[in-house]
């Protein structure tokens, strides 16, 4: 029992340090749809689901789309049912219960997987969903980040205790964060993934949690071809047993090739160059110049974990890689949410034509968009070619990484097999497509929080360094930091060291006046540089 007892506060501690807030995650999402915060900020909690986005379709926010009403009829069963449950909790709650004659539901409702191409909405049914659930213990979290804090928390676990059923303590800790979970992009290519799922799933699942899940695939398509697939196929059954799935309308828009990016927005006039020759070359290095202004230009480290990240170029929140760095090295999901973290704009040069002898590069790329899009990252990419013909699985698969490639005939009766990668790689397209629009060009930097200064906060830090921190927490771009600006700083840093954001006011008002070194009322950055670089980023006051 006290092993346990230790294990569960060692776990919510990680809880509190490495899941992002619920709003936070949740405005992010919905920034892609352009204007819809507001409008959906001010439908009050408990609205019914399909009342709620018809009116937004009344205040002009949306269009109305019959695919996506018919997809938010499941989610409506969903929330009119949960008015009704409570999630199942053993000891003296259910003996009160049974004692003055009331009932409670004993089987969880079933929950929700929508799936369907890319864009079309699903995304935007879950939000409305999520908003308006009254349940105060739920949680919205895109899959991969979800997945990846898991594995963090099972190797901590683990590592300190041996003697107890970890994934059983670790489910109980998530269902206690967000028992209505509620899962963006639910994806599994990963042998890791698939081998834990359904363990943590049946647990989750007996606990009371209750799932939500958009996809661009249908259970039975999980882990499509990949390694030991028949010990997944429980894990499918499982999903299809708990969840009511529902397919989209295959024929929907794909809401982000609506709109066009105007030339002359504030990022660069244009962000995809092609095709790789020296004048697309010239263009990508002044455009990293126009960016980097004055600051110094050279190279930095991130440290995720205990893994360290060599970024080659950088200039305050401005990084440039080649493809072959970020993608032809052993790179995880752990570190390119380290550089969206840390980088608001990201130069990837040298994208060649793909093809199927490339799975592995593309499996890094797709996860790489994916992050990048989730964090509002901008991309300026250099390519052989456009977006949608960029990957050929189905040409030659002798051709290389520099090579012209040409498309494979089949030979008469054979059938091609659709892979994992073609089938993600269509969404990744979407995303790229998205990432060029002038919506995503001028929507703010996700806010990444404290895992923007996590790997800074113990470090010796250089001026590069303290400059990419006055660049993220100085929202407005201008000469000073408010105290405003300086109070998002020090509730990072809190949740840190502490687990919780709550900073004062008084302590708010003292830091501002260490900064403060002329006493003039105002912050500027040689005051915020030359402290931190004398005192780190150990704020005393916090």
């Amino acid at each position: 029992m006290r092993q346990r007892s230790r294990l569960h506060r060692s776990f919510g501690h990680l809880c509190a340090v490495a899941i992002p807030s619920m709003g936070r995650v949740f405005n992010m999402r919905l920034r892609e749809y352009g204007g819809i915060v507001e409008s959906l900020e001010r439908i009050p909690r408990g609205t019914y689901p399909l009342d709620a986005y018809h009116q937004l379709v009344k205040a002009g926010t949306i269009k109305l789309d019959a695919g996506q009403v018919a997809a938010l009829q499941p989610l409506e069963r969903l929330h009119r049912e949960l008015e009704t449950y409570e999630q199942s909790t053993p000891g003296v709650g259910n003996k009160f219960f049974s004692a003055v004659g009331l009932t409670r539901p004993k089987v969880a409702p079933q929950g929700v997987y929508i799936h369907g191409g890319v864009g079309t909405g699903k995304s935007l049914v879950a939000d409305i969903f999520f908003h308006c659930s009254p349940i105060q213990n739920k949680r919205r979290v895109h899959f991969h980040q979800f997945m990846l804090d898991i594995h963090k928390s099972l190797h901590n676990m683990r590592t300190s205790q041996r003697d107890v059923d970890v994934v059983e303590v670790l489910a109980s800790d998530v269902l206690k964060s967000g028992w209505l979970l509620c899962f963006d992009e639910f994806q599994v290519t990963d042998i890791a993934d698939a081998m834990l799922l359904k363990r943590l799933l049946e647990n989750l699942f007996k606990g009371g949690g209750i799932m939500v899940a958009s996809s661009n695939r249908a259970p039975a398509e999980l882990y499509k071809n990949g390694i030991q697939r028949e010990l997944f196929l429980p894990c499918i059954e499982l999903i299809k047993s708990r969840c009511q799935v529902y397919a989209f309308r295959p024929q929907a828009s794909d809401y982000r090739l609506i709109g066009t990016r105007p030339e002359g927005s504030r990022a660069l006039d244009k962000v995809w160059h092609q095709p790789l020759d020296d004048n697309t070359a010239k263009k990508m290095e002044l455009g990293f110049q126009q960016l980097a202004g004055d600051r110094a230009i050279g190279r930095t480290i991130l440290k995720e974990g205990s893994r360290t990240i060599e970024v080659p170029k950088a200039a305050g929140g401005v990084a440039a890689f080649t493809f072959k760095e970020l993608c032809g090295a052993a790179k995880g999901a752990a570190d390119y949410l380290a550089i969206a973290s840390s980088f608001h704009t990201v130069f990837i040069s040298g994208i060649p034509r793909l093809t199927r002898v490339h799975s592995e590069l593309v499996r890094r790329f797709i996860t790489l968009v994916d992050i990048f899009y989730e964090q509002k990252v901008k991309v300026i990419i250099s390519a052989e070619t456009d977006p949608g013909i960029l990957y050929q699985p189905r040409a030659e698969d002798s051709a290389t990484l520099k090579g012209k490639v040409e498309v494979a005939i089949p030979s008469t009766g054979s059938k091609y097999v659709e892979s994992d990668e073609e089938f993600a790689f269509a969404r990744t397209v979407s995303r790229l497509n998205h990432m060029q629009t002038s919506d995503y060009l001028s929507s703010a930097w996700a806010d990444p929080g404290k895992a923007f200064i996590c790997h800074l906060e113990s470090a010796t830090l250089l001026e590069g360094d303290l400059r990419r921190v006055w660049d993220r927490y100085n929202a407005d771009s201008d000469s000073k930091l408010s105290k405003d600006e300086l109070l998002s700083m020090m509730e990072d840093l809190t949740e840190i060291k502490s687990g919780h954001r709550h900073v004062s006011s008084e302590l708010v008002e003292d830091m501002y006046k260490k900064l403060d070194a002329n006493g003039d009322g105002i912050v500027v950055w040689t005051e915020f540089r030359d402290y931190f670089l004398r005192y780190g980023l150990q704020v005393q006051a916090v």
